[in-house]
């Protein structure tokens, strides 16, 4: 068979495609990521912010020209301690090696030994128990520890006038962390803590009530307070809440049902308000929540997305898991080798140095967790048109200074 030189001519540019573009799946750089989520209540958040976080970064590597393909693989924890062990070695014998997650203190405590001794890392976007800021180990977190949030739970309190306090706490690495900086920090602001009462993921929460109850009546009534100069502390999750506003809509009290309750992060949960709004916006559950930078507007624009997709509005927690998505894919794609833990460290305490993500400024510090942040404090409140989750002050880590509204913020 004779062949023209224009025919001669094509086949070698053809071969010579071929082979540049087999070339270039080869060197490809091919990275995984692996995502938690806490629960299935959780999972559609997760999910959507995952696949807005995805777009973007490969929007990145495309405006950069990087040669990199990245896979990520959701998982859910199911509020299960063994789930998300299971789920960490799943990932690791998967080649994931690399953890956006858990959510959880007490899933990150868990599996912190495996992930250390199997070069793994995790970047958790809501762990926050001070137990676990530990320098030098394999886990990151892009939310301050909670030594930050005890301090100002417990200067919020003083703000407001409280001078005893009842805690229950959940019984796990986040609320013994988170229980043990708030009971020192009542003792620096001159608030008396008279009863400490452990609770477990599913609780009698109608019996520990009927406990603390004449326990508060006691205090008010010998020494002389009013109902709000005693409080009620819940350090737990917003399940457990609503174990314990059913324990409470179940009988008549003292006086528990006449002070403020005060929560957490973990109970800063607006979808209270459907079913427990009345009783909710009685004890107003008042809750530190780490102050996003709802103004910028990266922030506006990713709330608009995940508006579209979900119908629901962001949480504090939904714009750090898109951080840490964005920071890890960053790190990763500029590490010298993406399957070396210690390159991959590097590269990402130089990435989150000054990063400006759609939940703030970044910064680690020497425990690979997020320095300092300001708090908003959100309760529930009884409006004209009905119950609702608004803002009821402010912390300013800056100044060190609690501003308390007048009244509530939407």
């Amino acid at each position: 068979m004779k062949f023209s030189k224009v025919t001669l001519l094509t086949l070698v540019i053809a071969s010579s495609l071929f082979i540049n573009i087999a070339s270039y799946g080869e060197h490809q750089k091919q990275i995984k990521i692996g995502v938690t989520t806490s629960s299935d209540t959780g999972l559609l958040r997760t999910e959507t912010i995952l696949q807005l976080a995805e777009e973007d970064i490969q929007q990145w590597i495309n405006d950069n020209g990087y040669n990199v393909k990245i896979h990520f693989k959701l998982r859910n924890n199911n509020l299960d301690v063994d789930q998300a062990e299971k789920n960490t070695m799943i990932f690791d014998k998967s080649g994931y090696d690399v953890i956006v997650g858990h959510g959880q203190s007490s899933h990150c405590s868990a599996v912190l030994d495996y992930v250390n001794e199997n070069d793994m890392l995790l970047l958790s976007p809501s762990s926050t128990s001070p137990l676990l800021s530990i320098p030098d180990d394999n886990l990151y977190r892009l939310i301050t520890d909670d030594t930050v949030q005890g301090r100002v739970l417990a200067y919020y309190m003083a703000e407001s006038g409280v001078k005893a306090v009842s805690v229950v706490y959940l019984d796990d690495a986040y609320g013994n962390g988170l229980r043990e900086v708030f009971v020192s920090e009542c003792a620096n602001f001159g608030i008396d803590v008279i009863s400490i009462h452990a609770v477990n993921l599913v609780h009698d929460f109608k019996t520990l009530l009927t406990e603390i109850d004449p326990i508060l009546a006691g205090e008010a009534s010998e020494m002389g307070y009013t109902p709000d100069q005693v409080a009620l502390e819940m350090i737990m999750y917003s399940a457990q809440t609503e174990q314990a506003f059913d324990a409470l809509l179940s009988d008549s009290w003292q006086i528990i049902d006449q002070i403020t309750w005060y929560g957490c992060d973990g109970t800063a949960d607006y979808t209270l308000a459907d079913n427990y709004g009345e009783i909710a916006a009685q004890i107003k559950l008042i809750c530190p929540v780490f102050a996003a930078q709802y103004s910028s507007p990266e922030h506006m624009a990713l709330w608009e997305r995940f508006m579209a997709i979900t119908g629901l509005h962001m949480n504090a927690y939904d714009p750090i898991t898109y951080d840490s998505l964005r920071i890890i894919a960053e790190a990763m794609v500029l590490a010298e080798d993406p399957h070396d833990i210690d390159c991959i460290k590097q590269a990402l305490e130089t990435v989150a140095t000054d990063y400006h993500g759609v939940s703030g400024l970044i910064n680690f510090n020497e425990n690979g967790d997020r320095i300092g942040c300001d708090y908003d404090f959100w309760g529930f409140y009884e409006a004209e048109d009905g119950y609702h989750f608004w803002k009821y002050g402010i912390y300013n880590l800056i100044e060190d200074s609690i501003e308390i509204f007048d009244e509530p913020l939407p």
